[in-house]
């Protein structure tokens, strides 16, 4: 194996559970409130002539359950909504108990680490299928393209802590609180994307991230001036020509605007940072 291949990836596997245990967490509270809104009781459903009719079974009428008249649909509705989230509610918290029974026994993925565990005179010899952070970052920020070309002759100078030549001083706010933040990236690095008539382009994303939890690359494009029919109308069209490309805004792709009236500040860098690189 190559000695800058990596086999095995890395995942941040108990983030994802983390974050699935919260959202079913979240669920459970949405639907035991809305349960006390419900009418007492519960819903029978009969037949007669092929034609469902409904009862509402309570404490006060026998097993069977009272009819419910046509004229009161909505009584029959809110039973069974009712009885659903109720037993759903009980799913739900098996599946909590399942994933934190997961997460109590499950084998942190360090894959690396395990590689450190091994005497240095073995570890010399031995090829690791993950590699360490320092070294992949080093490997990724080595694979360099052409990057976009030229600066107009009155554009003024704005150099990142970097080093990186950027056109704007919002790019510049970007590219230092990522540079702050330790996050590697490539400032207009070249990608080629098909377009909805088969051909491809060349695109020049404003910053290429890697996120080096999970080794995932992430594409960052801000639209500085949305207040332009013209460039926002450019700024529609790209994106959409990302998404052509499986590259999806949530996912893969970082969007952040402004006008000129609602400038890009470093809080809400900052933000946009916090929530895709925490």
């Amino acid at each position: 194996m190559n000695s800058n291949q990596e086999v095995l990836p890395p995942t941040d596997f108990i983030a994802s559970l983390d974050l699935r245990i919260a959202q079913l967490q979240d669920a459970i509270k949405t639907l035991s409130s809305a349960a006390t809104k419900y009418p007492s009781g519960k819903l029978r459903v009969g037949k007669s002539h092929g034609t469902d009719q409904y009862f509402h079974v309570s404490g006060a009428s026998s097993k069977n359950g009272i009819y419910i008249p046509k004229a009161n649909s909505k009584l029959p509705e809110l039973l069974a909504q009712k009885e659903y989230e109720l037993k759903l509610i009980v799913r739900l918290k098996k599946d909590i108990a399942a994933l934190k029974l997961l997460r109590k026994n499950f084998i942190d993925q360090n894959y690396y680490s395990f590689y450190e565990k091994f005497p240095k005179g073995k570890q010399k010899l031995i090829t690791p299928v993950t590699l360490s952070n320092e070294k992949y970052i080093g490997c990724w920020q080595s694979e360099l393209k052409k990057p976009k070309l030229g600066f107009l002759p009155d554009a003024p100078e704005l150099y990142s802590l970097k080093g990186d030549r950027v056109r704007s001083k919002s790019e510049l706010l970007i590219a230092d609180a990522l540079f702050r933040n330790k996050i590697p990236y490539k400032y207009e690095q070249p990608i080629t994307l098909k377009t909805d008539r088969f051909t491809k382009v060349q695109v020049h994303p404003d910053f290429c991230c890697l996120r080096a939890g999970d080794r995932k690359e992430l594409f960052w494009e801000h639209f500085g001036m949305m207040d332009d029919a013209e460039y926002s109308s450019k700024a529609v069209n790209k994106i959409l020509t990302y998404q052509r490309n499986g590259i999806f805004p949530g996912d893969k792709l970082i969007l952040s605007f402004e006008t000129k009236t609602a400038p890009l500040t470093s809080r809400n860098v900052d933000c946009i940072i916090k929530k895709w690189f925490a």
